[in-house]
Formats: C-alpha cells, sequence, structure tokens
C-alpha cells in the first residue's frame, strides 16, 4: 500500500514540474512573439518611410499632366 502512495506522489509531483515547465515554455514563447511583431512594425515603419520620401509630390504630378 505505502508504495503505491509513494508511486502516485511521485508522478504527482512530476506531472507538477512538467506543467510548470510548459508555462514557462508559453511564456518564453509570447515574450518571443512580442518582440518579432515589434520588429516587423519596424521594419514596415522603415519601408513606408522609404516610398515616401521617394515618391514625388501629387502637385508636381499634376502639373507635368496640364
Amino acid at each position: 500500500m505505502k508504495k503505491k502512495r509513494e508511486k502516485k506522489e511521485k508522478k504527482k509531483k512530476g506531472e507538477k514540474k512538467k506543467e510548470k515547465k510548459k508555462k514557462k515554455k508559453k511564456e518564453g514563447k509570447e515574450e518571443e512573439k512580442v518582440e518579432d511583431t515589434k520588429k516587423q512594425c519596424d521594419t514596415l515603419q522603415k519601408q513606408a518611410n522609404k516610398i515616401a520620401n521617394k515618391s514625388t509630390p501629387i502637385y508636381s504630378i499634376v502639373d507635368k499632366r496640364t
């Protein structure tokens, strides 16, 4: 009887440790996702700024047509 109880207790302890590890991994993944999205936003902003700087103003385009 004692051996069975000990085995069950060990299993419970092992499961709790596994759950804690899973939670830590999930938290780490969420932080990585946030960092990745920030990087993507930065790159998109840089690209938009480059396009805006390269493009000619609207009034110059209109003047060329007339």
